[in-house]
């Protein structure tokens, strides 16, 4: 027989056992950080697993082990940078208002991540997307892209030196397309996550992009200090966050009763981005009643009803707790955090 000593000391063991690696990942699959970007792939997170799902890898033998020439590592932020276009043209893949293409870019030095839709592939529209990625203080030293026009166009207009691939041939763009194809994912997820049809992409991927940099990685540093020099110090709210907000748009504040409140709900879609990735208390939000009129299998809006307003907006006096079900807004089967 066991004395009621030996079970104290049996009882002590067992709770000083080191939790297990499943225990850990079933902790970490339903925290808050990682609702945030759904990052590192999480085996136990249904929403990884559906949303990130790939076939398996087929590497062939001759391209193993190959060594190629490489450039002295880039030090400083858009020393060195990789630049890729991908579409999303067809009617069920465009953006809420139009968009069909979003351009992805990674730094090499900082590992900094910058994702923006677009309305078409143009000269004009790079060269939008650089002048606004890079800071007051900033030059891009050196880019690597795909043999497209508009790359040419745009970099040689901007002064920028750039090497280009083979014509359809994406093995040598290969950085590139893991950091679509790691936008895409994280689109993905964050859509499956908050509930919003897929048209709502064009926000999910700016808001991924800048997640993806303010998070720490193996070094103990991230992207956003190693550009900036600071931390991320903004409150972090997760995408599709349902929250209370004072709209600023006159469409949006002709529909609210004059004696009503000033506050109303909305649905949280980003950050505001100043030039050079800065970032200060102004946020993207869309008033909850504006969902009405979005069929939210398509994301369209339906014939007769209004287009919504997307707010800017500083003005944020309440976040829901992303873990909380009960704050949860139920919309045609589709649920909004």
């Amino acid at each position: 027989p066991v004395d009621a000593q030996d079970q104290v000391e049996m009882y002590d063991l067992e709770s000083e056992r080191p939790q297990s690696n499943e225990a850990k990942l079933r902790e970490e699959s339903v925290s808050l950080l990682h609702m945030l970007t759904h990052l590192p792939k999480n085996p136990l997170c249904p929403i990884c697993m559906q949303a990130k799902a790939q076939p398996p890898h087929q590497r062939a033998e001759a391209n193993k082990g190959q060594h190629y020439w490489k450039r002295d590592p880039a030090r400083d932020f858009v020393d060195e940078s990789t630049c890729d276009h991908w579409i999303a043209a067809n009617d069920v893949s465009r953006g809420l208002f139009g968009e069909t293409v979003a351009l992805t870019m990674r730094d090499r030095a900082t590992n900094w991540l910058e994702c923006r839709a677009m309305d078409g592939k143009t000269t004009g529209a790079v060269i939008k997307f650089l002048v606004n990625v890079k800071g007051p203080n900033e030059f891009i030293n050196y880019a690597w892209t795909d043999s497209a026009a508009e790359y040419a166009n745009a970099f040689d207009r901007l002064g920028i030196a750039r090497d280009n691939t083979q014509t359809n041939n994406k093995r040598q763009n290969a950085r590139a397309e893991r950091a679509n194809r790691h936008v895409e994912e994280g689109i993905r997820c964050l859509l499956l996550a908050a509930g919003l049809p897929n048209p709502f992409w064009i926000y999910a991927a700016c808001y991924f992009s800048l997640m993806s940099n303010v998070q720490i990685d193996s070094s103990g540093s991230s992207a956003w200090f190693k550009r900036h020099g600071i931390p991320f110090t903004w409150k972090l709210i997760p995408f599709g966050a349902r929250i209370q907000f004072i709209p600023r748009s006159p469409s949006t504040l002709a529909r609210l009763p004059k004696t009503g409140p000033k506050a109303i709900w909305g649905i949280f879609l980003e950050y505001y981005r100043y030039r050079g990735g800065r970032v200060k208390d102004d946020y993207f939000a869309m008033p909850l009643f504006d969902l009405e009129g979005i069929n939210m299998h398509t994301g369209r809006v339906d014939e007769g009803k209004r287009v919504p307003i997307i707010e800017r907006t500083s003005c944020l006096l309440y976040t829901s707790d992303a873990a909380d079900d009960s704050l949860r807004v139920d919309l045609g089967g589709r649920r909004i955090i």
